[in-house]
């Protein structure tokens, strides 16, 4: 079997790491990237899995296409439904459309990580739907030595809960659209004290004009790393919060790794009011909105989310949905 995917980037490896434990084969192959060696040697072998399928939907269309007309199966990940339901545009429209044909004619076995109740379009874009892989899978392209910079944000971040101070965090691929502005802009509405004290901390791979942006912020309740950060760093930073930050803007309104990490640790949550982690965290995972008062520094239309006795069960049967479906697609079941 080969498990496929653009690069070995972000959450994708561990995706696919997840994804081999329920290959029919004792040793499947992970290959990465686009290109003609890569299309032929996906169209020849006997089975595939074609992980993040959404962000490379023409060439995942063309190995479907060209396996189906030899008889084979296609099995394929969608891990962003934004991309195909929750987006406007002709884009959007013209990827939805190619992912309905590619249902219809059976060209792709394609699984969603989104619920077809939060999303019920997507049901006519794709075959079956499990939980985000990131409630179970590992993140092994993160798995190195701390740097001298992450062990001084660790400390940092425990200097914060020595002195009493709740933290708020967000961490990972802080690109365009993933709120860091409003991360930034609560940021600095806090350091007013009247508001509460609270510190902030953030890390991962961003523009450098945020160093620039958050230049005039205390280094006392503020700061900044703006590079990627290892798996160590991740889970510490993680255990020291005492918010996670993901409150994401309408045009990223899907799931979150962070959201997923600060689930499997007990964490609150900030999300926007009425977003994809709002209803998924009131309706499947069982979170509780937080009722009292909003910390004033906190986005308009935001919402925290407190972990509750429910979050175990919801982690077992994550663990027994995802085990299910992905037998079946890996061809296990």
């Amino acid at each position: 079997m080969i498990l496929f995917d653009l690069a070995p980037t972000g959450h994708r490896p561990g995706y696919l790491h997840h994804l081999a434990e329920f290959s029919c084969d004792q040793d499947p192959v992970i290959l990465y990237g686009k290109g003609g060696c890569h299309w032929w040697r996906l169209i020849r072998a006997r089975r595939v899995f074609l992980s993040s399928c959404d962000h490379y939907p023409l060439f995942a269309f063309s190995i479907g296409l060209a396996r189906r007309l030899a008889g084979k199966r296609t099995a394929a990940l969608c891990i962003a439904a934004e991309h195909l339901v929750f987006s406007r545009g002709l884009t959007a429209g013209l990827k939805g459309l190619l992912f309905r044909l590619a249902k219809k004619w059976r060209i792709l076995h394609t699984c969603a990580i989104t619920p077809f109740d939060l999303a019920p379009a997507l049901a006519k874009r794709c075959v079956t739907w499990t939980y985000d892989l990131q409630f179970r899978a590992g993140n092994p392209s993160r798995s190195e030595y701390p740097s001298t910079a992450e062990k001084s944000l660790q400390q940092w971040a425990a200097n914060q809960a020595a002195v009493g101070r709740p933290l708020v965090v967000l961490l990972g691929n802080l690109g365009s659209g993933r709120g860091l502005d409003d991360f930034i802009g609560a940021a600095r509405h806090a350091m007013d004290e009247t508001t509460g004290g609270w510190s902030f901390l953030v890390a991962g791979q961003m523009d450098p004009k945020w160093i620039r942006e958050t230049s005039d912020l205390p280094s006392g309740r503020f700061a900044l790393l703006p590079e990627r950060i290892t798996e160590a760093t991740f889970d510490a930073l993680i255990a020291a919060a005492d918010l996670i930050w993901c409150h994401f803007p309408p045009a990223y309104d899907q799931n979150s790794g962070l959201f997923c990490n600060a689930i499997k640790s007990l964490k609150p949550v900030l999300v926007r009011t009425g977003s994809y982690l709002h209803r998924f965290g009131t309706t499947h995972v069982g979170l509780e909105e937080r009722n009292l008062s909003l910390p004033l520094f906190l986005p308009r239309k935001s919402v925290i989310l407190d972990p509750s006795d429910a979050v175990p069960r919801f982690l077992q049967g994550c663990a027994d949905r995802n085990s299910s479906v992905l037998r079946s697609l890996c061809g296990r079941a």
